[in-house]
């Protein structure tokens, strides 16, 4: 029996504006596997194989990439979405993996097939040591286009990007020698379109960024007074996202917003969750829910969430969110990075005292990876 790999992917939007927390795993095997739904658990047997298929062969791989293809056909919500020659991504799929001869490159391949979808919740949830870290969890920056110019508009404290002396308002010039608009594209798989849409742009340059697991980066940064410099990342004594220790499944915390002359400070609750896969999240939300129960509103924080999870999780916790804690208004639920009701100044890159000073009429804002 051939091992599996398996690609965590969006697929029934339950809640648009959720649709990060709305994630399952599709599992893609080899013709000599079942293929299991884990939506619903059905299991849908495979054809029967030929004796003498093997797993480590680029017929085998060459079979694995068409199941792949014809699962997002059939099951990725968003495709109809993309700006992308899907007959592209499918011919330069199958010619790469018809030369594939190791399962490292083969994982290579089903990684240069999502790159065309730029989507941070379509990932492989299987990597190399050469595998592109994922966004936004393997970032320890975060940069966004102003025009032409990447602008760093926030940095993880205590990792390598802030102990190398990152900080927001400077502009990155060039990765590991390449200039930024050069890296940002080329992380865009080659069946995008071009001109890229924004929302690839900015996955590009997100992706590029965040790097890979074994080349460390280095940014030719610009500060404010016009001084430009090479900043190395990733060095020994840095601390890297791939040394990031577990984290809780939620955290939850108060926060209170400084009041104005025309507004009165008010406490907002946020909620951040790091674990859509593991059904232990429920009952940690429902607990982070009840300490937060008098607070005016609440922030929900799906920023480290890219890997996927499991519909186990993700409705009990939608349901939550729809019943509303008690004293809420559920017409003032509103939805971060400006996709619903109203637009914000914020972006996915603030942190929650951001949504909550932007968000004081409201009783809850989600922040979300773009």
């Amino acid at each position: 029996m051939c091992p599996a790999l398996r690609i965590g992917v969006p697929r029934v939007p339950i809640v648009q504006t959720y649709a990060a927390a709305a994630l399952i795993a599709i599992a893609y095997m080899s013709v000599a596997t079942p293929i299991v739904d884990t939506a619903s658990t059905r299991e849908i047997p495979a054809p029967r194989p030929e004796r003498s298929v093997t797993c480590d062969s680029p017929d085998a791989y060459r079979r694995d990439v068409d199941a792949a293809i014809r699962a997002l056909q059939d099951r990725y919500v968003y495709l109809h979405d993309k700006h992308v020659d899907w007959e592209r991504v499918m011919l330069v799929a199958r010619r790469e993996a018809a030369t594939t001869r190791s399962k490292r490159d083969y994982v290579g391949v089903l990684e240069a097939l999502l790159d065309n979808l730029y989507d941070s919740h379509a990932t492989l949830k299987a990597n190399t040591a050469h595998s592109p870290r994922l966004v936004p969890s393997g970032l320890d920056l975060w940069a966004e286009w102003r025009g032409a110019t990447a602008v760093v508009t926030a940095v993880r404290p205590g990792f390598s990007a802030d102990q190398a002396g990152i900080r927001p308002g400077m502009i990155v010039t060039m990765v590991n020698g390449v200039p930024i608009g050069q890296a940002a594209a080329a992380r865009l798989g080659p069946a995008v379109r071009r001109p890229a849409p924004a929302d690839a742009l900015a996955w590009g340059l997100l992706s590029a960024l965040a790097g890979r697991h074994d080349v460390p980066r280095r940014l030719r940064v610009r500060d404010a007074s016009g001084y430009e410099d090479d900043v190395a990342l990733d060095l020994a004594q840095h601390r890297r996202v791939d040394d990031a220790g577990p984290e809780p499944l939620v955290e939850s915390r108060r926060i209170i917003t400084a009041g104005t002359t025309s507004t009165i400070s008010l406490m907002f609750g946020s909620i951040r969750l790091n674990a859509l896969g593991d059904l232990a999240s429920v009952p940690a939300f429902d607990s982070a829910l009840a300490k937060l129960r008098d607070t005016r509103g609440l922030i929900l924080d799906l920023r480290n969430t890219p890997g996927g999870g499991s519909t186990d999780v993700a409705e009990p916790i939608l349901g939550r969110l729809r019943a509303m804690i008690p004293g809420m208004r559920e017409s003032s639920v509103v939805a971060g990075l400006g996709t619903t009701r109203r637009r914000s100044s914020c972006s996915s890159a603030d942190g929650p005292e951001a949504w909550a000073r932007a968000w004081q009429s409201a009783s809850m804002a989600c922040i979300a990876p773009s």
